[in-house]
C-alpha cells in the first residue's frame, strides 16, 4: 500500500513539474512577456490561448524621437505559432502591415507597439500581434456576374513579447516652462507646433503651494472633441481636436495622471492638501492643429467627499478578476465614469471596457476610486489562493506553475488540457527561457548595487 501511495505521489509531482512549465499555455511569448492590460479586449478564447511569438529580425531602425514620432517597425520579421494557426508562420512586417484587403481564408495581421511609460534612452516596449482569418463570405450584390460583400473575421492568434527601442530627444524642442499657479488664477499656455504623428502643444510645469488646508481640483479648460463629424443630413465637418493631459507629482514618487476626467477631453485631478504643501503639475496637449488651453486650480472645500460603496474590502483568488462595476453598483457610476488607481505590482487591467482588474500577486493592496465630483473611496483588496490552488501548491508543485495559469477562475483540468495541447516540450523550453531571463535580471541588479556601493 505504501509503495502504491509513494508511486502515486511521485507521478503527481512529475506531472506538476511538467505543468509548472506550461508558461506558453498562459503566457504569450518567451522571456519577459506582457499579459493583456488596459488595451486588452475580452479574455482570450481557450482555443487561441497557447500562442508563441519570436522576433527573428528586429526593425531596421530601433530609435525614435521621444514624443515626436512613433517607432518605425520596418524590417521587422517574426515567427508566430500556436493558437488556430496552421503550424509556424513567418511574418514580414513590411509585407503585411498595410495589407487589410480581405480574401477567403486570408490572414490579416494587426501589429503595434505598446508601453507603460517612455524615457530618453532604452525603453522596454511590447510588440503586440493579432491575426484575423477571413472566414464566411456574405454576398451583398452582384456586378457583372461577380459577387461583392464582406467576410467574417475570426481571431486566430494573439500574443505579445518584449522589444527594446531607444528614444532620442529632439534638440529643437523647448523644455517645460516653469510657472507658479495661484488660486484662483488661470494661466493660458501659448500654442507650440511640432512635426510628428500628432502635434504637441503647451508644455508647462506648474508649482503650486496650498495657501490653506483643503480639497483642491487641478483642471484644464479648452479641450475640444474633434475628428470627422457628420450632421443628420450627411454634411461633413473636420473639427479641431484639443486633448490636454496632466500629471500631478506629490513627492515620494507618488503621482496622479489624468487625461479626460474633466469632460470634453479636459483633465481633472483632485488632491487633499495641507497648508504649505507644494506639488508639481506637468501638462501637455495633443491636437491636430494650432491650439491653446488653460490650466487652473480651485479649492473645492475643507475635505474630499467620500464615495459610498457597498463594500470597501474584497477578497479575490490569485489570477481571478476584480469587477470594478460590481463595486460601483448603486453609486450611479460605471468604470467609464471614474478614475481608478491601483498598485501595478498586485493588479493590472485585463478588460478595461468591462471594468475587470486582474489579480497577479498574493497579498494586500489598495484600489482608489474617484468620482467626477471628487468623491473618493479606498478598497482594500486581499489576494490569496483558492482551496484548489492551495492543494496544488502543497501537493502538485504549484510553486513552479500557478503563476502561468490562465486568467479567471482556476480549473486544473483546463490547465492540463492546455498543457498537452501546446506540448510538454514547448512548455519546458519556455519555462527555461523565463528562468534564464530572471537570472539575468538578478545579476544585473546586483551589478548596479555593487557599482553604487563602490562609487565615492
Amino acid at each position: 500500500m505504501r509503495k502504491i501511495t509513494k508511486r502515486t505521489l511521485a507521478l503527481l509531482l512529475a506531472v506538476s513539474m511538467i505543468l509548472g512549465v506550461s508558461t506558453a499555455a498562459a503566457a504569450a511569448a518567451p522571456g519577459k512577456t506582457r499579459q493583456p492590460s488596459e488595451s486588452a479586449a475580452a479574455p482570450v478564447p481557450q482555443d487561441i490561448a497557447a500562442c508563441a511569438l519570436e522576433i527573428t529580425s528586429k526593425p531596421t531602425d530601433t530609435t525614435f524621437v521621444i514624443y515626436e514620432e512613433r517607432p518605425d517597425l520596418s524590417g521587422l520579421v517574426f515567427k508566430a505559432s500556436g493558437g488556430a494557426l496552421d503550424g509556424t508562420v513567418t511574418v514580414d512586417y513590411d509585407a503585411v502591415a498595410d495589407d487589410w484587403s480581405p480574401a477567403q481564408d486570408k490572414l490579416l495581421w494587426d501589429i503595434w507597439l505598446d508601453w507603460y511609460s517612455l524615457v530618453e534612452g532604452e525603453n522596454e516596449m511590447y510588440l503586440c500581434v493579432r491575426a484575423y482569418k477571413c472566414t464566411q463570405f456574405h454576398p451583398v450584390k452582384t456586378v457583372d456576374e461577380v459577387e461583392y460583400g464582406y467576410f467574417e473575421r475570426e481571431l486566430v492568434f494573439r500574443a505579445e513579447t518584449a522589444i527594446t527601442m531607444t528614444a532620442t530627444p529632439n534638440p529643437d524642442r523647448p523644455g517645460y516652462r516653469v510657472l507658479t499657479l495661484d488660486v484662483p488664477e488661470t494661466v493660458t499656455l501659448s500654442e507650440r507646433d511640432y512635426d510628428g504623428w500628432s502635434e504637441w502643444y503647451g508644455n508647462a510645469r506648474f508649482k503650486f503651494t496650498a495657501p490653506s488646508d483643503g480639497f483642491y481640483a487641478f483642471r484644464s479648460d479648452g479641450g475640444e472633441i474633434g475628428g470627422t463629424l457628420y450632421s443628420k443630413d450627411g454634411d461633413v465637418l473636420e473639427a479641431r481636436n484639443v486633448d490636454p493631459w496632466g500629471e500631478l507629482y506629490c513627492g515620494d514618487d507618488y503621482w496622479i495622471y489624468d487625461d479626460d476626467g474633466g469632460g470634453d477631453y479636459n483633465f481633472l485631478i483632485y488632491r487633499q492638501m495641507k497648508q504649505g504643501e507644494t506639488v508639481t503639475l506637468y501638462t501637455g496637449c495633443w491636437a491636430n492643429e494650432e491650439a491653446s488651453y488653460t490650466v487652473k486650480v480651485t479649492r473645492q472645500g475643507d475635505n474630499q467627499p467620500v464615495l459610498q460603496l457597498k463594500s470597501n474590502a474584497v477578497r479575490v483568488d490569485f489570477r481571478d478578476f476584480i469587477d470594478i462595476n460590481a463595486l460601483l453598483e448603486g453609486t450611479g457610476y460605471t468604470c467609464w465614469d471614474v478614475q481608478i488607481r491601483y498598485d501595478y505590482e498586485y493588479v493590472r487591467w485585463w478588460d478595461y471596457y468591462d471594468g475587470l482588474l486582474w489579480a497577479i500577486k498574493n497579498g494586500e493592496s489598495d484600489i482608489t476610486i474617484t468620482a467626477p465630483d471628487g468623491a473618493m473611496a479606498t478598497v482594500k483588496v486581499t489576494i490569496d489562493f483558492s482551496a484548489a490552488q492551495w492543494l496544488c501548491w502543497l501537493f502538485l508543485g504549484g510553486y513552479f506553475w500557478l503563476g502561468y495559469t490562465n486568467a479567471g477562475p482556476f480549473n486544473l483540468a483546463d490547465q492540463l488540457r492546455l498543457l498537452f495541447d501546446f506540448g510538454v516540450g514547448n512548455s519546458l523550453r519556455y519555462w527555461l527561457i523565463d528562468r534564464v531571463y530572471d537570472l539575468g535580471n538578478l545579476v544585473g541588479d546586483w551589478y548596479w548595487l555593487l557599482l553604487d556601493w563602490l562609487r565615492p
